[in-house]
């Protein structure tokens, strides 16, 4: 498939840490948690976990720090201090000192108050779904949208009862207050009373008020099944980018590996069998198959299948969104791209020629996010093309197994061709072969690494040729240089080499690159765990991982809830 040794254990501790994230993504949903984190194994740290590295000034404590603190005080039932600072000054902190004091914030408090990630989690969870509410005593527990604190009614010390038990009172009656504002009360009980204003929320809340009794809350479900179709190139990591997430969301997962890869697919199955087995859960949860386009097409078709995964082409790509959206059903696409980096003229040399020599020449030359393009300013043009064709010179072909290897084979003969196919079309083009451009006659689908000096409006440059091939071009301005990167339809993967603030963040605005991935002093490919990893335009719009990511993998429910026994309409309305 291209990969020398070290890449391809690389992919291999690429899905190893998808499954680390997809553990943590778990417990910021489902809330749980292993048994080692629960409060009565382990004491409370001393000192709260800090969200700087730095030690706060007096005057400013860390929002980590105040959700601690506040969190204990809730436990104890002991009056909350007014911590130093003004929730006024900024929105986070504001919003973290009216949440902190919403006893329906803190899901976890009872089993777990030294995880400090959690409070703060619920914050940013809390802000955007906007459920600022005001709660009272309930009646009817089955009604509770979450809990209130837990009460430890127990004189004695220790930890407080766990959520369920005995002596831990949780019902709660949630109902929203009015727009803009964050009211918690707790009536009964010795609780808190405490209000804090957050006028400055980018978000209205909904005014409920005219319905009294009534909650409104956002339920997430499972998709059901989860259909993932997977390329050559990645045969491992790309599943463990969906399958991890789509598992921990609560989906079964149906699987098409690479045709050309059947060995992965099995050796995959093999091991995740394995670990539903040892956990005693069924083995359908995970299904894959070995085959071509025809069990793609399949799953495709299939209206059991509400959401389709689908990492290829972007010909074939079109299909499959074709045939899934023909049965109203979802796709999350991640197809083909077409990078550019950008050097500009105070650019590290150095830096930016060892980074596209690893983004043009690394899986060679066919990774998704492979650099096609390398647009150089002028005034450097000829030192940096100088030099990059003096370590081409030095990239060793072989056997990606041996040691020192840095270009292993093209995937298929079928590559191999319209690798060859691809250097005629750029000739008659006008394009100037600088380095390389010819096959490696050997055992192998060899070929060597190429850079080509073009134009960047030569029809070929627009188009996808997946293999170790480099276009080269020229520009005397940032503005030229953009407009160059966004004029291909693809739209993945993009890097600018500069040390200037002002371009950096007129690369990565609105009127900078249009690519689903803009980055500063790197190369193009290699994808950061947590990172949201896709494009856009002709790559498909999808995204893997990220921080919302668990959304695409499942089904929202808006619900409102009354409960009590009138029934008074939104918006004021009378009706009969």
């Amino acid at each position: 498939m291209g990969k020398i040794l070290p890449e391809g254990i690389g992919e291999v501790q690429e899905i190893i840490d998808m499954c680390d994230y997809a553990v943590g993504l778990s417990r910021q949903l489902n809330g749980s948690i292993i048994p080692s984190e629960r409060a009565d194994v382990f004491p409370l740290p001393r000192q709260p976990v800090r969200l700087f590295s730095s030690p706060d000034p007096p005057h400013r404590p860390s929002i980590a720090g105040f959700l601690h603190r506040r969190h204990r005080q809730l436990l104890e039932g002991s009056p909350p201090d007014r911590p130093r600072l003004r929730p006024s000054r900024h929105l986070a902190i504001r919003a973290a000192a009216a949440i902190s004091e919403c006893p329906c914030a803190l899901l976890c408090s009872a089993t777990s108050p030294g995880a400090v990630s959690q409070p703060l989690a619920l914050t940013k969870r809390q802000i955007y779904r906007r459920e600022f509410v005001r709660v009272q005593a309930a009646s009817t527990p089955s009604l509770r949208a979450r809990p209130a604190p837990v009460r430890h009614h127990s004189s004695a010390g220790g930890p407080p009862p766990a959520l369920g038990s005995q002596g831990a009172t949780l019902a709660a009656r949630p109902i929203y207050s009015s727009p803009w504002e964050a009211e918690a009360r707790v009536e009964g009980g010795g609780g808190p009373t405490a209000r804090g204003s957050l006028s400055q929320l980018p978000h209205q809340v909904p005014d409920l008020l005219a319905c009294p009794n009534h909650m409104m809350m956002e339920v997430w479900n499972p998709l059901g099944v989860v259909g993932v179709i997977t390329a050559f190139n990645f045969p491992c990591a790309v599943l463990g980018w969906n399958a991890c997430i789509a598992l921990v969301c609560g989906n079964c997962v149906v699987w098409k590996g690479a045709p050309t890869t059947p060995l992965i697919t099995i050796a995959m199955t093999k091991i995740l069998a394995g670990v539903l087995e040892k956990n005693n859960l069924p083995g359908a949860i995970f299904t894959a198959f070995c085959g071509g386009a025809d069990i793609g097409q399949a799953i495709a078709l299939d209206t059991r299948i509400p959401l389709v995964s689908f990492t290829g082409s972007t010909k074939v790509g079109l299909m499959v969104q074709q045939h899934v959206n023909a049965r109203f059903g979802k796709c999350l696409l991640e197809l083909s791209g077409n990078n550019a980096i950008i050097v500009m003229d105070d650019a590290d040399i150095q830096l930016a020629v060892r980074s596209v020599l690893f983004a043009a020449v690394g899986t060679a030359g066919q990774r998704c996010t492979t650099c096609r393009r390398l647009l150089l300013h002028e005034s450097i043009y000829q030192t940096f093309l100088d030099q990059l064709v003096e370590v081409y010179k030095q990239v060793r072909l072989g056997d990606p197994l041996e040691t020192g290897t840095l270009l292993g084979p093209l995937h298929t003969s079928a590559s191999r061709e319209a690798f060859l196919e691809g250097i005629q079309t750029i000739r008659s083009q006008g394009g100037k072969i600088l380095y390389g451009g010819s096959a490696i006659e050997s055992e192998g689908n060899f070929v060597q690494p190429t850079i080509v000096e073009i134009s960047s409006s030569a029809p070929v440059v627009r188009e996808e040729l997946f293999g170790p091939v480099l276009y080269v071009m020229k520009f005397q301005t940032l503005k030229e240089a953009i407009e160059i990167n966004n004029s291909v339809s693809q739209g993945l993967s993009s890097s600018i080499f500069t040390r200037r603030p002002d371009i950096i963040f007129k690369w990565i605005g609105p009127h900078g690159s249009d690519c689903g991935i803009v980055n500063v002093n790197i190369p193009t490919n290699g994808a950061e765990i947590g990172g949201a990893f896709g494009g856009e335009k002709a790559t498909g719009g999808g995204r893997e991982a990220g921080s919302d990511s668990w959304k695409q993998y499942m089904r929202r429910a808006t619900c409102t809830i009354n409960c009590g026994s009138e029934l008074p309409l939104a918006q004021g309305i009378n009706f009969g």
